[in-house]
């Protein structure tokens, strides 16, 4: 019996301490302690911060439904044909590009090819997991969400290393993987063999927290 009222005592000391720290608490002894001017100053922050961070989810909330439509899509393409795409960003002076190119496919599916392996030693490609289930109210359900590199070679002859965040378009049109002429090599085989042939001196276009958008001229032979 007194070991009970013992633990009575300390679950309501406890939630005596949580009364205080709440935000309901916070806020009465803010009014008691500041003048009016500086409360309002506070409270205009308080709700600026708030307003940032509902935007910060529903654009977050945008990105996952959007990878998530993504990247089944680009996983068709990773044995079959090559398609189209169209790849978006803005440059150091906010000036728009669109660089049409053609899809070679995910790097962690080019086993043993150099670019693979910068990726997986080179902070500078580092990606951070942005989230990792689509549906809140379903724990058990969790989707791929997270930034994933790709790689194109783009229609000025440079390759194109990128995450879902670039991707304005993928065509419905698009290359088809066969051979040229009998005996030849097939037309992905060869964006491999020329991709490995490259030095790997990437520049970085533009960033964000879905990942960089990088670039690489292409040799004359590619």
């Amino acid at each position: 019996m007194l070991a009970a009222k013992e633990e009575l005592a300390k679950i309501q000391e406890i939630e005596a301490l949580t009364y205080e720290i709440s935000d309901e608490a916070i806020d009465r002894k803010s009014r008691k302690l500041l003048s009016k001017v500086a409360y309002k100053e506070i409270a205009n922050l308080q709700e600026e911060l708030s307003a940032e961070k509902r935007l910060g989810t529903e654009f977050r909330r945008r990105m996952e439904l959007r990878f998530c439509s993504l990247k089944p899509r680009l996983k068709e393409f990773e044995n079959g044909r090559l398609p189209f795409i169209c790849l978006q960003y803005k440059d150091s002076e906010g000036v728009e590009n669109l660089v049409p190119a053609v899809y070679l496919g995910k790097v962690e599916s080019l086993d043993g090819s150099k670019l693979k392996k910068l990726i997986s030693i080179d902070d500078s490609f580092a990606l951070s997991i942005v989230g990792t289930e689509l549906n809140a109210g379903e724990p058990d359900t969790h989707q791929d969400v997270g930034p994933t590199y790709y790689v194109a070679l783009g229609s000025d002859n440079s390759w194109y290393l990128f995450t879902e965040k670039w991707i304005k378009t993928v065509y419905r049109s698009d290359f088809p993987d066969v051979a040229l002429t009998q005996g030849e090599a097939l037309p992905r085989e060869i964006m491999r063999t020329l991709l490995d042939k490259e030095k790997m001196q990437w520049e970085k276009l533009a960033d964000s927290e879905l990942g960089g958008l990088w670039y690489m001229e292409g040799s004359l032979e590619t």
